[in-house]
Order: structure tokens, then C-alpha cells, then sequence
């Protein structure tokens, strides 16, 4: 068991979000995690809701900066793991918070 058992998928987005950016970016609203993105030159910048427990679009870029595998056990669970650090099993649905985690245990590495 490791301390992100125990936190909510809202409170993992927060800490990922935390993890990208300065903590001045990243805001709630409601259940919903808001992380400063775009340009402030265009019009393309603001505050968007920031998801990556659920969101593929969110995740995705931080698993291929970051070499995390997904790993499928083929009986109802996926993997998420880094070379260096400890993998991570939850039930399929979970897959990107899995991946978000160990990104989490990434970063408190090299604290």
C-alpha cells in the first residue's frame, strides 16, 4: 500500500497538475481541477479542466514523456511501471490513474 491508496482521483489530478506546473496554475472548481494551458498571446489560453485519472488526452503525453509502460495481466488488470520505480495494478477502468501514480512516485523520487 502506498500514501495514493488512500487519495481520490480529484486529489491525484491536483498533485499531477502540481507535479507540470508552478501551484499558481492550478485551481479548483468545484470537483474539478483547473490547469492554466494555451498562450496568454492568442486567444487559445485559459483555465481548463484538467483530468488525467480519466482523461487519455491529459495523460497520454505525461506516459510517453515520462517512459511509463501499461502492462495488461490479460485477467482484468493493467500496470502501470517506470524502469526505476515500483508498478502500480488496478482494475482496467483505472488504467490511467495507475500510470498517473507512478508518475507521482517518479517525481517524489527525486525530491
Amino acid at each position: 500500500m502506498n500514501k495514493y491508496d488512500e487519495m481520490s482521483d480529484m486529489d491525484i489530478n491536483k498533485a499531477v497538475a502540481i507535479a507540470l506546473r508552478d501551484k499558481s496554475c492550478v485551481h479548483m472548481m468545484g470537483e474539478h481541477v483547473m490547469m492554466w494551458s494555451g498562450n496568454p498571446k492568442s486567444d487559445n489560453c485559459g483555465y481548463r479542466i484538467f483530468n488525467p485519472c480519466r482523461n487519455p488526452a491529459d495523460m497520454w503525453p505525461i506516459i510517453l514523456a515520462n517512459d511509463i509502460s501499461l502492462i495488461n495481466d490479460g485477467v482484468g488488470s493493467i500496470g502501470a511501471a517506470h524502469d526505476d520505480y515500483q508498478q502500480v495494478w488496478l482494475p482496467k477502468d483505472k488504467a490511467l490513474r495507475a500510470a498517473a501514480i507512478v508518475f507521482l512516485m517518479m517525481k517524489d523520487s527525486t525530491k
